[in-house]
């Protein structure tokens, strides 16, 4: 097993472990409000059980097998039971150890729920429509668009994205850890936009909305991909004059613009 293969010198022998569960939640009854648990398969009525994913992700960093942990929960939190680590996971860990990179990612606050919904494919907006929970739709669309500054998704754009997202007001923490090293998911590929140009408009170039510096030079007519963000989209006539400027907010993929 992997975790037999544990790096004595304590390096991490795995550079992320990711933590995904999704189902029925419950929270530890007050005065514990810090995190949230799935309830187990035999979990009954009268004895509810859960598995607490903090505490589950927590024990996973102190175990030093990986430089970063990711933990996500799509599961509710309005009913409170019983809740416990109890799993397959390493039981042992040095909480001495310095601290590292983590993103902790819960739907709903406590005492709050979450929603499944119809929604599109998060990687294809043309696929037949999916049943899906909301953050985790969110968060796969996030993981490939929800860009930085400087292209890069990382731990604080993917927060700034989904809390700007309809999933409820998700409980988001992250840390950069003792040594500061980002968690970075790797390069935005950018959101699908079309355009449509009408009068005597030719091409079209796309401005960033908050500088105006230009992000894509006068091109013809076809679909782009863009970060999230505001942008200015301008119509341009044969002669290169701006004719019409459009401000777009690019939050989804599949929007439209008509210059």
């Amino acid at each position: 097993m992997f975790f037999e293969q544990a790096d004595s010198s304590g390096n991490p022998c795995g550079r992320r472990l990711y933590l995904f569960f999704a189902g029925h939640g419950l929270v530890p009854p007050p005065p514990d409000t810090s995190g949230c648990a799935l309830v187990m398969a035999d979990a009954r009525a009268t004895l509810l059980r859960g598995l607490l994913g903090f505490r589950a992700a927590d024990a996973m960093r102190m175990t030093g097998l990986f430089h970063e942990v990711m933990l996500v929960m799509d599961c509710c939190a309005e009913v409170s039971g019983q809740s416990e680590l109890a799993c397959f996971l390493p039981r042992y860990g040095d909480p001495t150890l310095a601290a590292r990179p983590f993103t902790h990612i819960q739907a709903a606050q406590w005492g709050a729920s979450t929603a499944e919904r119809m929604l599109d494919d998060p990687f294809d907006s043309s696929a037949p429509r999916l049943w899906q929970g909301v953050l985790t739709n969110a968060l796969l669309r996030g993981l490939t668009t929800a860009a930085d500054a400087s292209g890069v998704v990382t731990a604080a754009s993917l927060k700034q994205f989904l809390e700007a997202t309809e999933v409820g007001g998700p409980k988001i923490e992250h840390s950069n850890g003792a040594a500061n090293d980002v968690m970075s998911f790797g390069a935005a590929v950018g959101l699908t936009v079309d355009i449509a140009l009408s009068g005597t408009a030719t091409r079209f170039q796309i401005r960033e909305g908050n500088n105006f510096s230009v992000v894509i030079p006068p091109r013809a007519v076809a679909p782009v991909r863009l970060a999230p963000g505001q942008y200015l989209f301008d119509a341009l006539d044969p002669q290169g004059t701006v004719t019409r400027s459009v401000p777009v907010s690019v939050r989804e993929g599949g929007t439209h613009v008509q210059l």
